[in-house]
């Protein structure tokens, strides 16, 4: 059967060498059962490898929207994630943006870089269909807040505040370069 160990430096955290299926929902809107052993847990996500593709994953909690013990029994997910990620994250269908109709693509911010990176990243984001906004108030019309090692808590705040997910550049070039976050 499929086999999950949660890692984390604290032994008395509960997730320790707990056996899970996930039920996630990726960037795209598709639903997949994942088999995935947890490397690095964070406060909104959780960096993982998924036994399924063979891969490491960046996954994140808002994405989450069922877990499973390794006899396929439901557990409670608000419970599971919030042992995982030290806080309550509730599962949110609207947190995965798509854009649909003629000329639809996904707007982006670029926050806390310097200019020259700025530019660059700016560069890539447009030769793959990006829209790329400057520095526009971060309102519900954006897809991802880019964020830099510069960024500002109030630009962070405000993109959790309008539903506006926030990713790094490394996450930027991984969507570019597989479809998926």
């Amino acid at each position: 059967m499929w086999d999950c160990w949660i890692r984390q430096g604290n032994p008395e955290n509960s997730m320790l060498n707990q056996t899970v299926i996930i039920e996630y929902i990726d960037a795209d809107g598709k639903k997949f059962l994942r088999l995935v052993e947890a490397l690095q847990l964070d406060s909104d996500r959780f960096e993982a490898w998924c036994h399924i593709c063979k891969a490491p994953r960046t996954l994140r909690y808002e994405r989450l929207s069922a877990v499973f013990d390794k006899d396929g029994n439901p557990l409670d997910r608000d419970a599971w994630v919030a042992s995982a990620a030290g806080i309550s994250v509730p599962f949110v269908p609207g947190a995965i943006r798509q854009r649909t109709g003629a000329g639809a693509r996904l707007i982006l911010r670029f926050s806390g870089f310097e200019s020259a990176e700025r530019l660059y990243l700016k560069a890539v984001a447009e030769q793959h269909d990006f829209r790329v906004i400057g520095d526009a108030d971060i309102d519900a019309d954006i897809d991802y807040l880019v964020a830099g090692p510069y960024v500002q808590l109030t630009e962070k705040e405000a993109a959790k505040n309008n539903a506006v997910s926030i990713i790094s550049k490394d996450e930027l070039f991984s969507f570019i370069e597989t479809g998926v976050l």
